[in-house]
């Protein structure tokens, strides 16, 4: 996967993922949206793993 022609690793996906987890990202569908127009191509197991991380939304 890439992002510009530059590889887009699993430790990238991680970083996203902690960016919802802590509350910084409220919406992954719209984070989601918003890579796949810029060109990132996640796999499906990306975009589960994005939607499936908790949500902190300050309750945390």
């Amino acid at each position: 996967m890439s992002f510009a022609g530059i590889p887009f690793e699993e430790e990238a996906i991680e970083a996203i993922v902690l960016l919802i987890e802590s509350g910084v990202v409220e919406d992954p569908e719209v984070l989601i949206e918003f890579l796949e127009s810029k060109g990132v191509e996640l796999p499906e197991a990306a975009k589960d793993a994005l939607t499936d991380a908790p949500a902190n939304n300050g309750n945390g």
